[in-house]
């Protein structure tokens, strides 16, 4: 309890007494708690325009009512940290995730400890969690001291689509031989949206060839200019084509044109001499929100079975992560070690990693992913934040 808490709290005790004790008799329960909330409210107030606290609007609308342990997230959570901050004493972080106005929806052990001092003060025994008790009091807290509504935010008035257009790049991947357990570029291919955005949320990439569905795996949508791959991977069913789904949608401003590979695996083991082309047939292929779509179809260069013994490389776990409880706040958290070995064929040279976040973190409460080679101690680069798909992507690596 920091001396500022000590003695508003005195002076507020010795106030009640002076207002009470001269008509102790005239005075029913009901009036007596009601001075009581009043006199805790403005202590409230007093405690959070002397320590900086946060608006109480992250409280809004918030009961609490379930029992809060390390690990919890919610908009619970969020409260608890922003009534925490009102107070220096119960502070959960003076700087950065959890400190007054960054309060966050996660409830780590800085948390905790702030948790543990504010049952403290109010006379209960240091618990590992928000419990009956504590939510009472948190509850209490909350109807007596008003919070403030989050502004309410202007509708956005809806943008209305364009059409779309889909056509084949001239610098499509050229007709060459394609070895088996390899993954190649078939096709390079544009979408150009025109006077409104449109989002692109199935497209159907259909195979063509003297081959068989069986021998093609691992179908996908990569951006060209990143190396990220976009909506699922794909196989292909026996009309011989292949369903991606993007979620959320491929968003094509307006006005813009976006570019795309098709890229896809041959399974080891294939005979050489199949044949396979891969491309948008048809303009039906592509569902979307667009007025219309044009240009179809778009579809790549004869590619070339060729069995060929090639390079492989496997990917595997590294050991544990060193922390595997960070705390909100926290910097150069190692959250993934992993070791890339190439066979003893060739050598290999890895040009894109994708990265894929997992758990039930939000987006936002990650940043700044970055890639280090732990081998030659050096950092391969840094995504500021993870994508809409949840994925970082570090491209041109010549690793």
């Amino acid at each position: 309890m920091s001396i500022k808490r000590t003695i508003i709290t005195t002076l507020v005790a010795l106030t009640l007494v002076a207002v009470v004790a001269p008509s102790v008799q005239a005075v029913t329960i009901d009036e007596l708690l009601a001075q009581i909330a009043q006199l805790s409210a403005q202590l409230n107030a007093l405690q959070g325009a002397s320590t900086g606290g946060s608006s109480l609007a992250n409280c809004a609308g918030v009961t609490f009512t379930r029992n809060l342990t390390v690990g919890a997230t919610g908009s619970d959570v969020k409260c608890l940290q922003t009534i925490l901050n009102q107070s220096s004493s119960t502070q959960v972080s003076a700087t950065g995730a959890g400190s007054p106005g960054a309060e966050t929806s996660y409830f780590g052990s800085k948390t905790l400890a702030a948790v543990k001092v504010y049952q403290a003060q109010q006379g209960f025994v240091p618990a590992n969690q928000v419990g009956p008790l504590t939510r009472a009091k948190l509850n209490a807290y909350l109807t007596t001291t008003p919070t403030t509504p989050t502004t309410p935010t202007t509708p956005t008035t809806p943008t209305t689509p364009g059409g779309l257009s889909v056509a084949l790049a001239s610098d499509t991947p050229a007709a060459t031989q394609v070895a088996d357990a390899s993954n190649a570029n078939f096709t390079k291919f544009s979408l150009t949206a025109g006077s409104g955005p449109v989002n692109v949320s199935r497209i159907y990439v259909t195979r063509a060839g003297l081959s068989t569905n069986s021998i093609v795996e691992n179908i996908k949508v990569v951006e060209a200019d990143t190396g990220t791959y976009r909506g699922t991977t794909a196989s292909l069913n026996a009309d011989s084509r292949a369903l991606i789904t993007f979620t959320p949608a491929l968003v094509i401003p307006a006005n813009t044109t976006k570019t795309y590979f098709i890229r896809a695996g041959i399974v080891d083991g294939t005979l050489s001499g199949p044949t396979v082309t891969l491309g948008i047939a048809s303009n039906a292929d592509i569902t979307s929100n667009a007025t219309s779509v044009t240009g179809a179809p778009a579809i790549g260069n004869q590619m070339t079975v060729i069995a060929l013994a090639i390079g492989t490389l496997t990917v595997a776990e590294d050991g544990t992560t060193v922390d595997s409880t960070p705390d909100a706040g926290d910097t150069n958290v190692v959250v993934n070690q992993f070791k890339l070995t190439a066979g003893s064929t060739e050598a290999v040279t890895v040009e894109t990693i994708t990265t894929l976040k997992a758990g039930t973190a939000d987006l936002t409460d990650t940043n700044n992913i970055e890639l280090f080679d732990v081998t030659n101690n050096k950092s391969l680069g840094t995504v500021t934040s993870w994508d809409s798909e949840e994925k970082a992507t570090w491209s041109n690596l010549n690793l």
